[in-house]
């Protein structure tokens, strides 16, 4: 949930973000407003949760206690869509996906309603302990339902079209980051922060209600429950974790050191921009707040990201999966470098500060173009190991970030510079150890396998 950096599906060919949103927008009407729904309400709480740092601090929260809130959800995140096998195959699908669908939007009420709730109950935690409860009950969104379709990758014959839908729509996702960032520097613009984050909470409720109850009344469930295999569970979590070839250690901590980086710095980049760095701007005797120039930064992380989809299927068949990936590693070592050193490079370059800042967010969107990169690595894993030695990569990775968010907070507790350089130098410490897998043979090199 802390980071944004999804393995989307092979992109086969040069106009492959242009034929996404076209699949995305050719499945039947009743269930593109299904589609929308669900990317819509996926999208709110991405959105809010880039925000999410501010308003824990606005409850009292330390930075310790907010990267502890970021390891929680980045768990969740790892954990819940492995639950969706545990249930009983007799209980109701619809019930079910009622019930967990409107506790997740319930999730989202107790963010609007942490303050009274602290001041009423004081006793059971502070107000930032009940966004800990929701971020908690906003998970249970992935637990069934089409939601639960698309992040396990399991099959309905009847969600056919909608499932399809949503599996095209990495492009479609980051179009969205961008125009929905537009509403937001919208609330910043005209209301203070925490009202303005109260507001964009709500609309996420909103949207997860009418998610929820479109995929009840429109989308056609077989009433036996059967899928096309069997889905994931508790126990193909732990035989994921242990089936990791001890080959492709060098590359797994490459990976590794360089999303732990990503997940350290993602929670606190808003409080950097904001409370630190202080950005705003006038434009047109419009005042842009703090916050409503780190919602354009968002965009501007996006646009970049969703401007790669094209050149970096190119660059993969250029330079190969091997460049592609070390460019990213040193991509994502160099954004918090540069971030930290930004106001001496502002002032020697004779730029306004915040030109530079939307510079370095952009560079920081270019570790997106390494994605196609990562998909067919993934492919070579699988080549060299064994079918399934792909997704037993993921799984590692994704469990071995979970404490990022909680170093990040408690070298930021320190002092948010010391973040940043933790940060760059937990990112280039992949670079560096990714360089290790030249001396695999070429039997065990993934990429000689990639494709």
């Amino acid at each position: 949930m802390a980071t944004d950096d999804r393995d989307p599906e092979p992109l086969s060919d040069p106009l492959v973000g242009v034929s996404s949103v076209r699949e995305f927008v050719a499945i039947p009407p009743e269930l593109l407003v299904v589609a929308v729904a669900i990317l819509g309400y996926d999208l709110s709480i991405q959105l809010s949760m880039r925000f999410v740092s501010l308003h824990l601090m606005s409850l009292g929260a330390s930075a310790v206690a907010v990267g502890a809130f970021g390891s929680a959800g980045m768990l969740a995140g790892l954990v819940v869509p492995y639950l969706a096998g545990e249930f009983p195959d007799d209980l109701n699908d619809t019930a079910v996906l009622l019930v967990l669908g409107s506790l997740s939007v319930a999730g989202l009420l107790l963010w609007l309603a942490a303050p009274e709730l602290a001041a009423t109950t004081g006793d059971l935690g502070p107000g930032w302990f009940w966004l800990l409860v929701g971020l908690a009950l906003i998970h249970l969104w992935k637990l069934q339902g089409v939601a639960a379709e698309f992040d396990t990758g399991r099959r309905r014959l009847p969600y056919e079209p909608l499932v399809t839908g949503l599996e095209s729509d990495e492009s479609v996702r980051r179009l969205l980051v961008v125009f929905g960032v537009v509403p937001v520097v919208a609330l910043f613009v005209f209301l203070p922060f925490v009202p303005g984050f109260h507001v964009l909470v709500a609309l996420g409720a909103a949207l997860g209600f009418t998610a929820v109850l479109a995929q009840v009344t429109v989308v056609d469930r077989d009433p036996t429950g059967t899928d096309g295999r069997d889905p994931s569970t508790l126990d193909t979590l732990r035989g994921e974790l242990a089936s990791v070839p001890d080959s492709l250690e060098p590359l797994l901590v490459g990976d590794l050191l360089a999303q732990f980086a990503v997940g350290m710095i993602h929670l606190f980049l808003v409080m950097y921009v904001v409370t630190v760095l202080g950005l705003d701007a006038t434009v047109f005797g419009v005042y842009f707040s703090p916050p409503s120039v780190f919602a354009l930064l968002i965009g501007v992380e996006a646009a970049t990201a969703l401007a790669g989809v094209v050149p970096g299927e190119e660059l993969v068949r250029e330079f190969g999966v091997r460049a592609v990936l070390r460019y990213a590693l040193v991509a994502t070592a160099a954004f918090p470098l540069l971030l930290l050193v930004s106001p001496g490079v502002a002032d020697a370059l004779h730029l306004p500060h915040l030109a530079v800042i939307v510079g370095l967010f952009a560079l920081y969107g270019t570790r997106f173009f390494a994605l196609p990169a990562r998909n067919a690595l993934f492919d070579g894993i699988s080549g060299v190991a064994g079918t399934n030695a792909g997704d037993a990569y993921r799984t590692v990775r994704n469990t071995a970030v979970v404490p990022s968010a909680l170093v990040g907070g408690a070298l930021y507790a320190v002092s948010p510079n010391a973040l940043l350089i933790g940060a760059g130098a937990a990112a280039a410490l992949g670079a560096f150890a990714f360089h290790r897998v030249d001396d695999l043979p070429d039997h065990a090199d993934p990429f000689t396998h990639a494709r």
